[in-house]
């Protein structure tokens, strides 16, 4: 059964691949437009990456839920 504090580092180890997936796209970001402004292109790899964080917060939350509903 996992305790409050697996669910809260479950969700730590969540936000941390976000920043580090956000780091890394930011690092390696070719700016391939003549202006600093974000392109759509850079605004759906913001969007994916967001969704694959919110994705896997959801799926630890539901086991979280479903192992302490027994």
């Amino acid at each position: 059964m996992m305790t409050p504090k697996q669910l809260e580092d479950k969700f730590d180890e969540a936000l941390d691949h976000y920043r580090q997936e956000i780091m890394f796209h930011v690092e390696t970001f070719s700016q391939c437009h003549n202006n600093e402004y974000l392109t759509k292109d850079d605004m759906e790899q913001i969007a994916r990456q967001t969704f694959y964080c919110l994705h896997d917060m959801k799926d630890i939350l539901l086991e979280y839920v479903k192992e302490n509903s027994r």
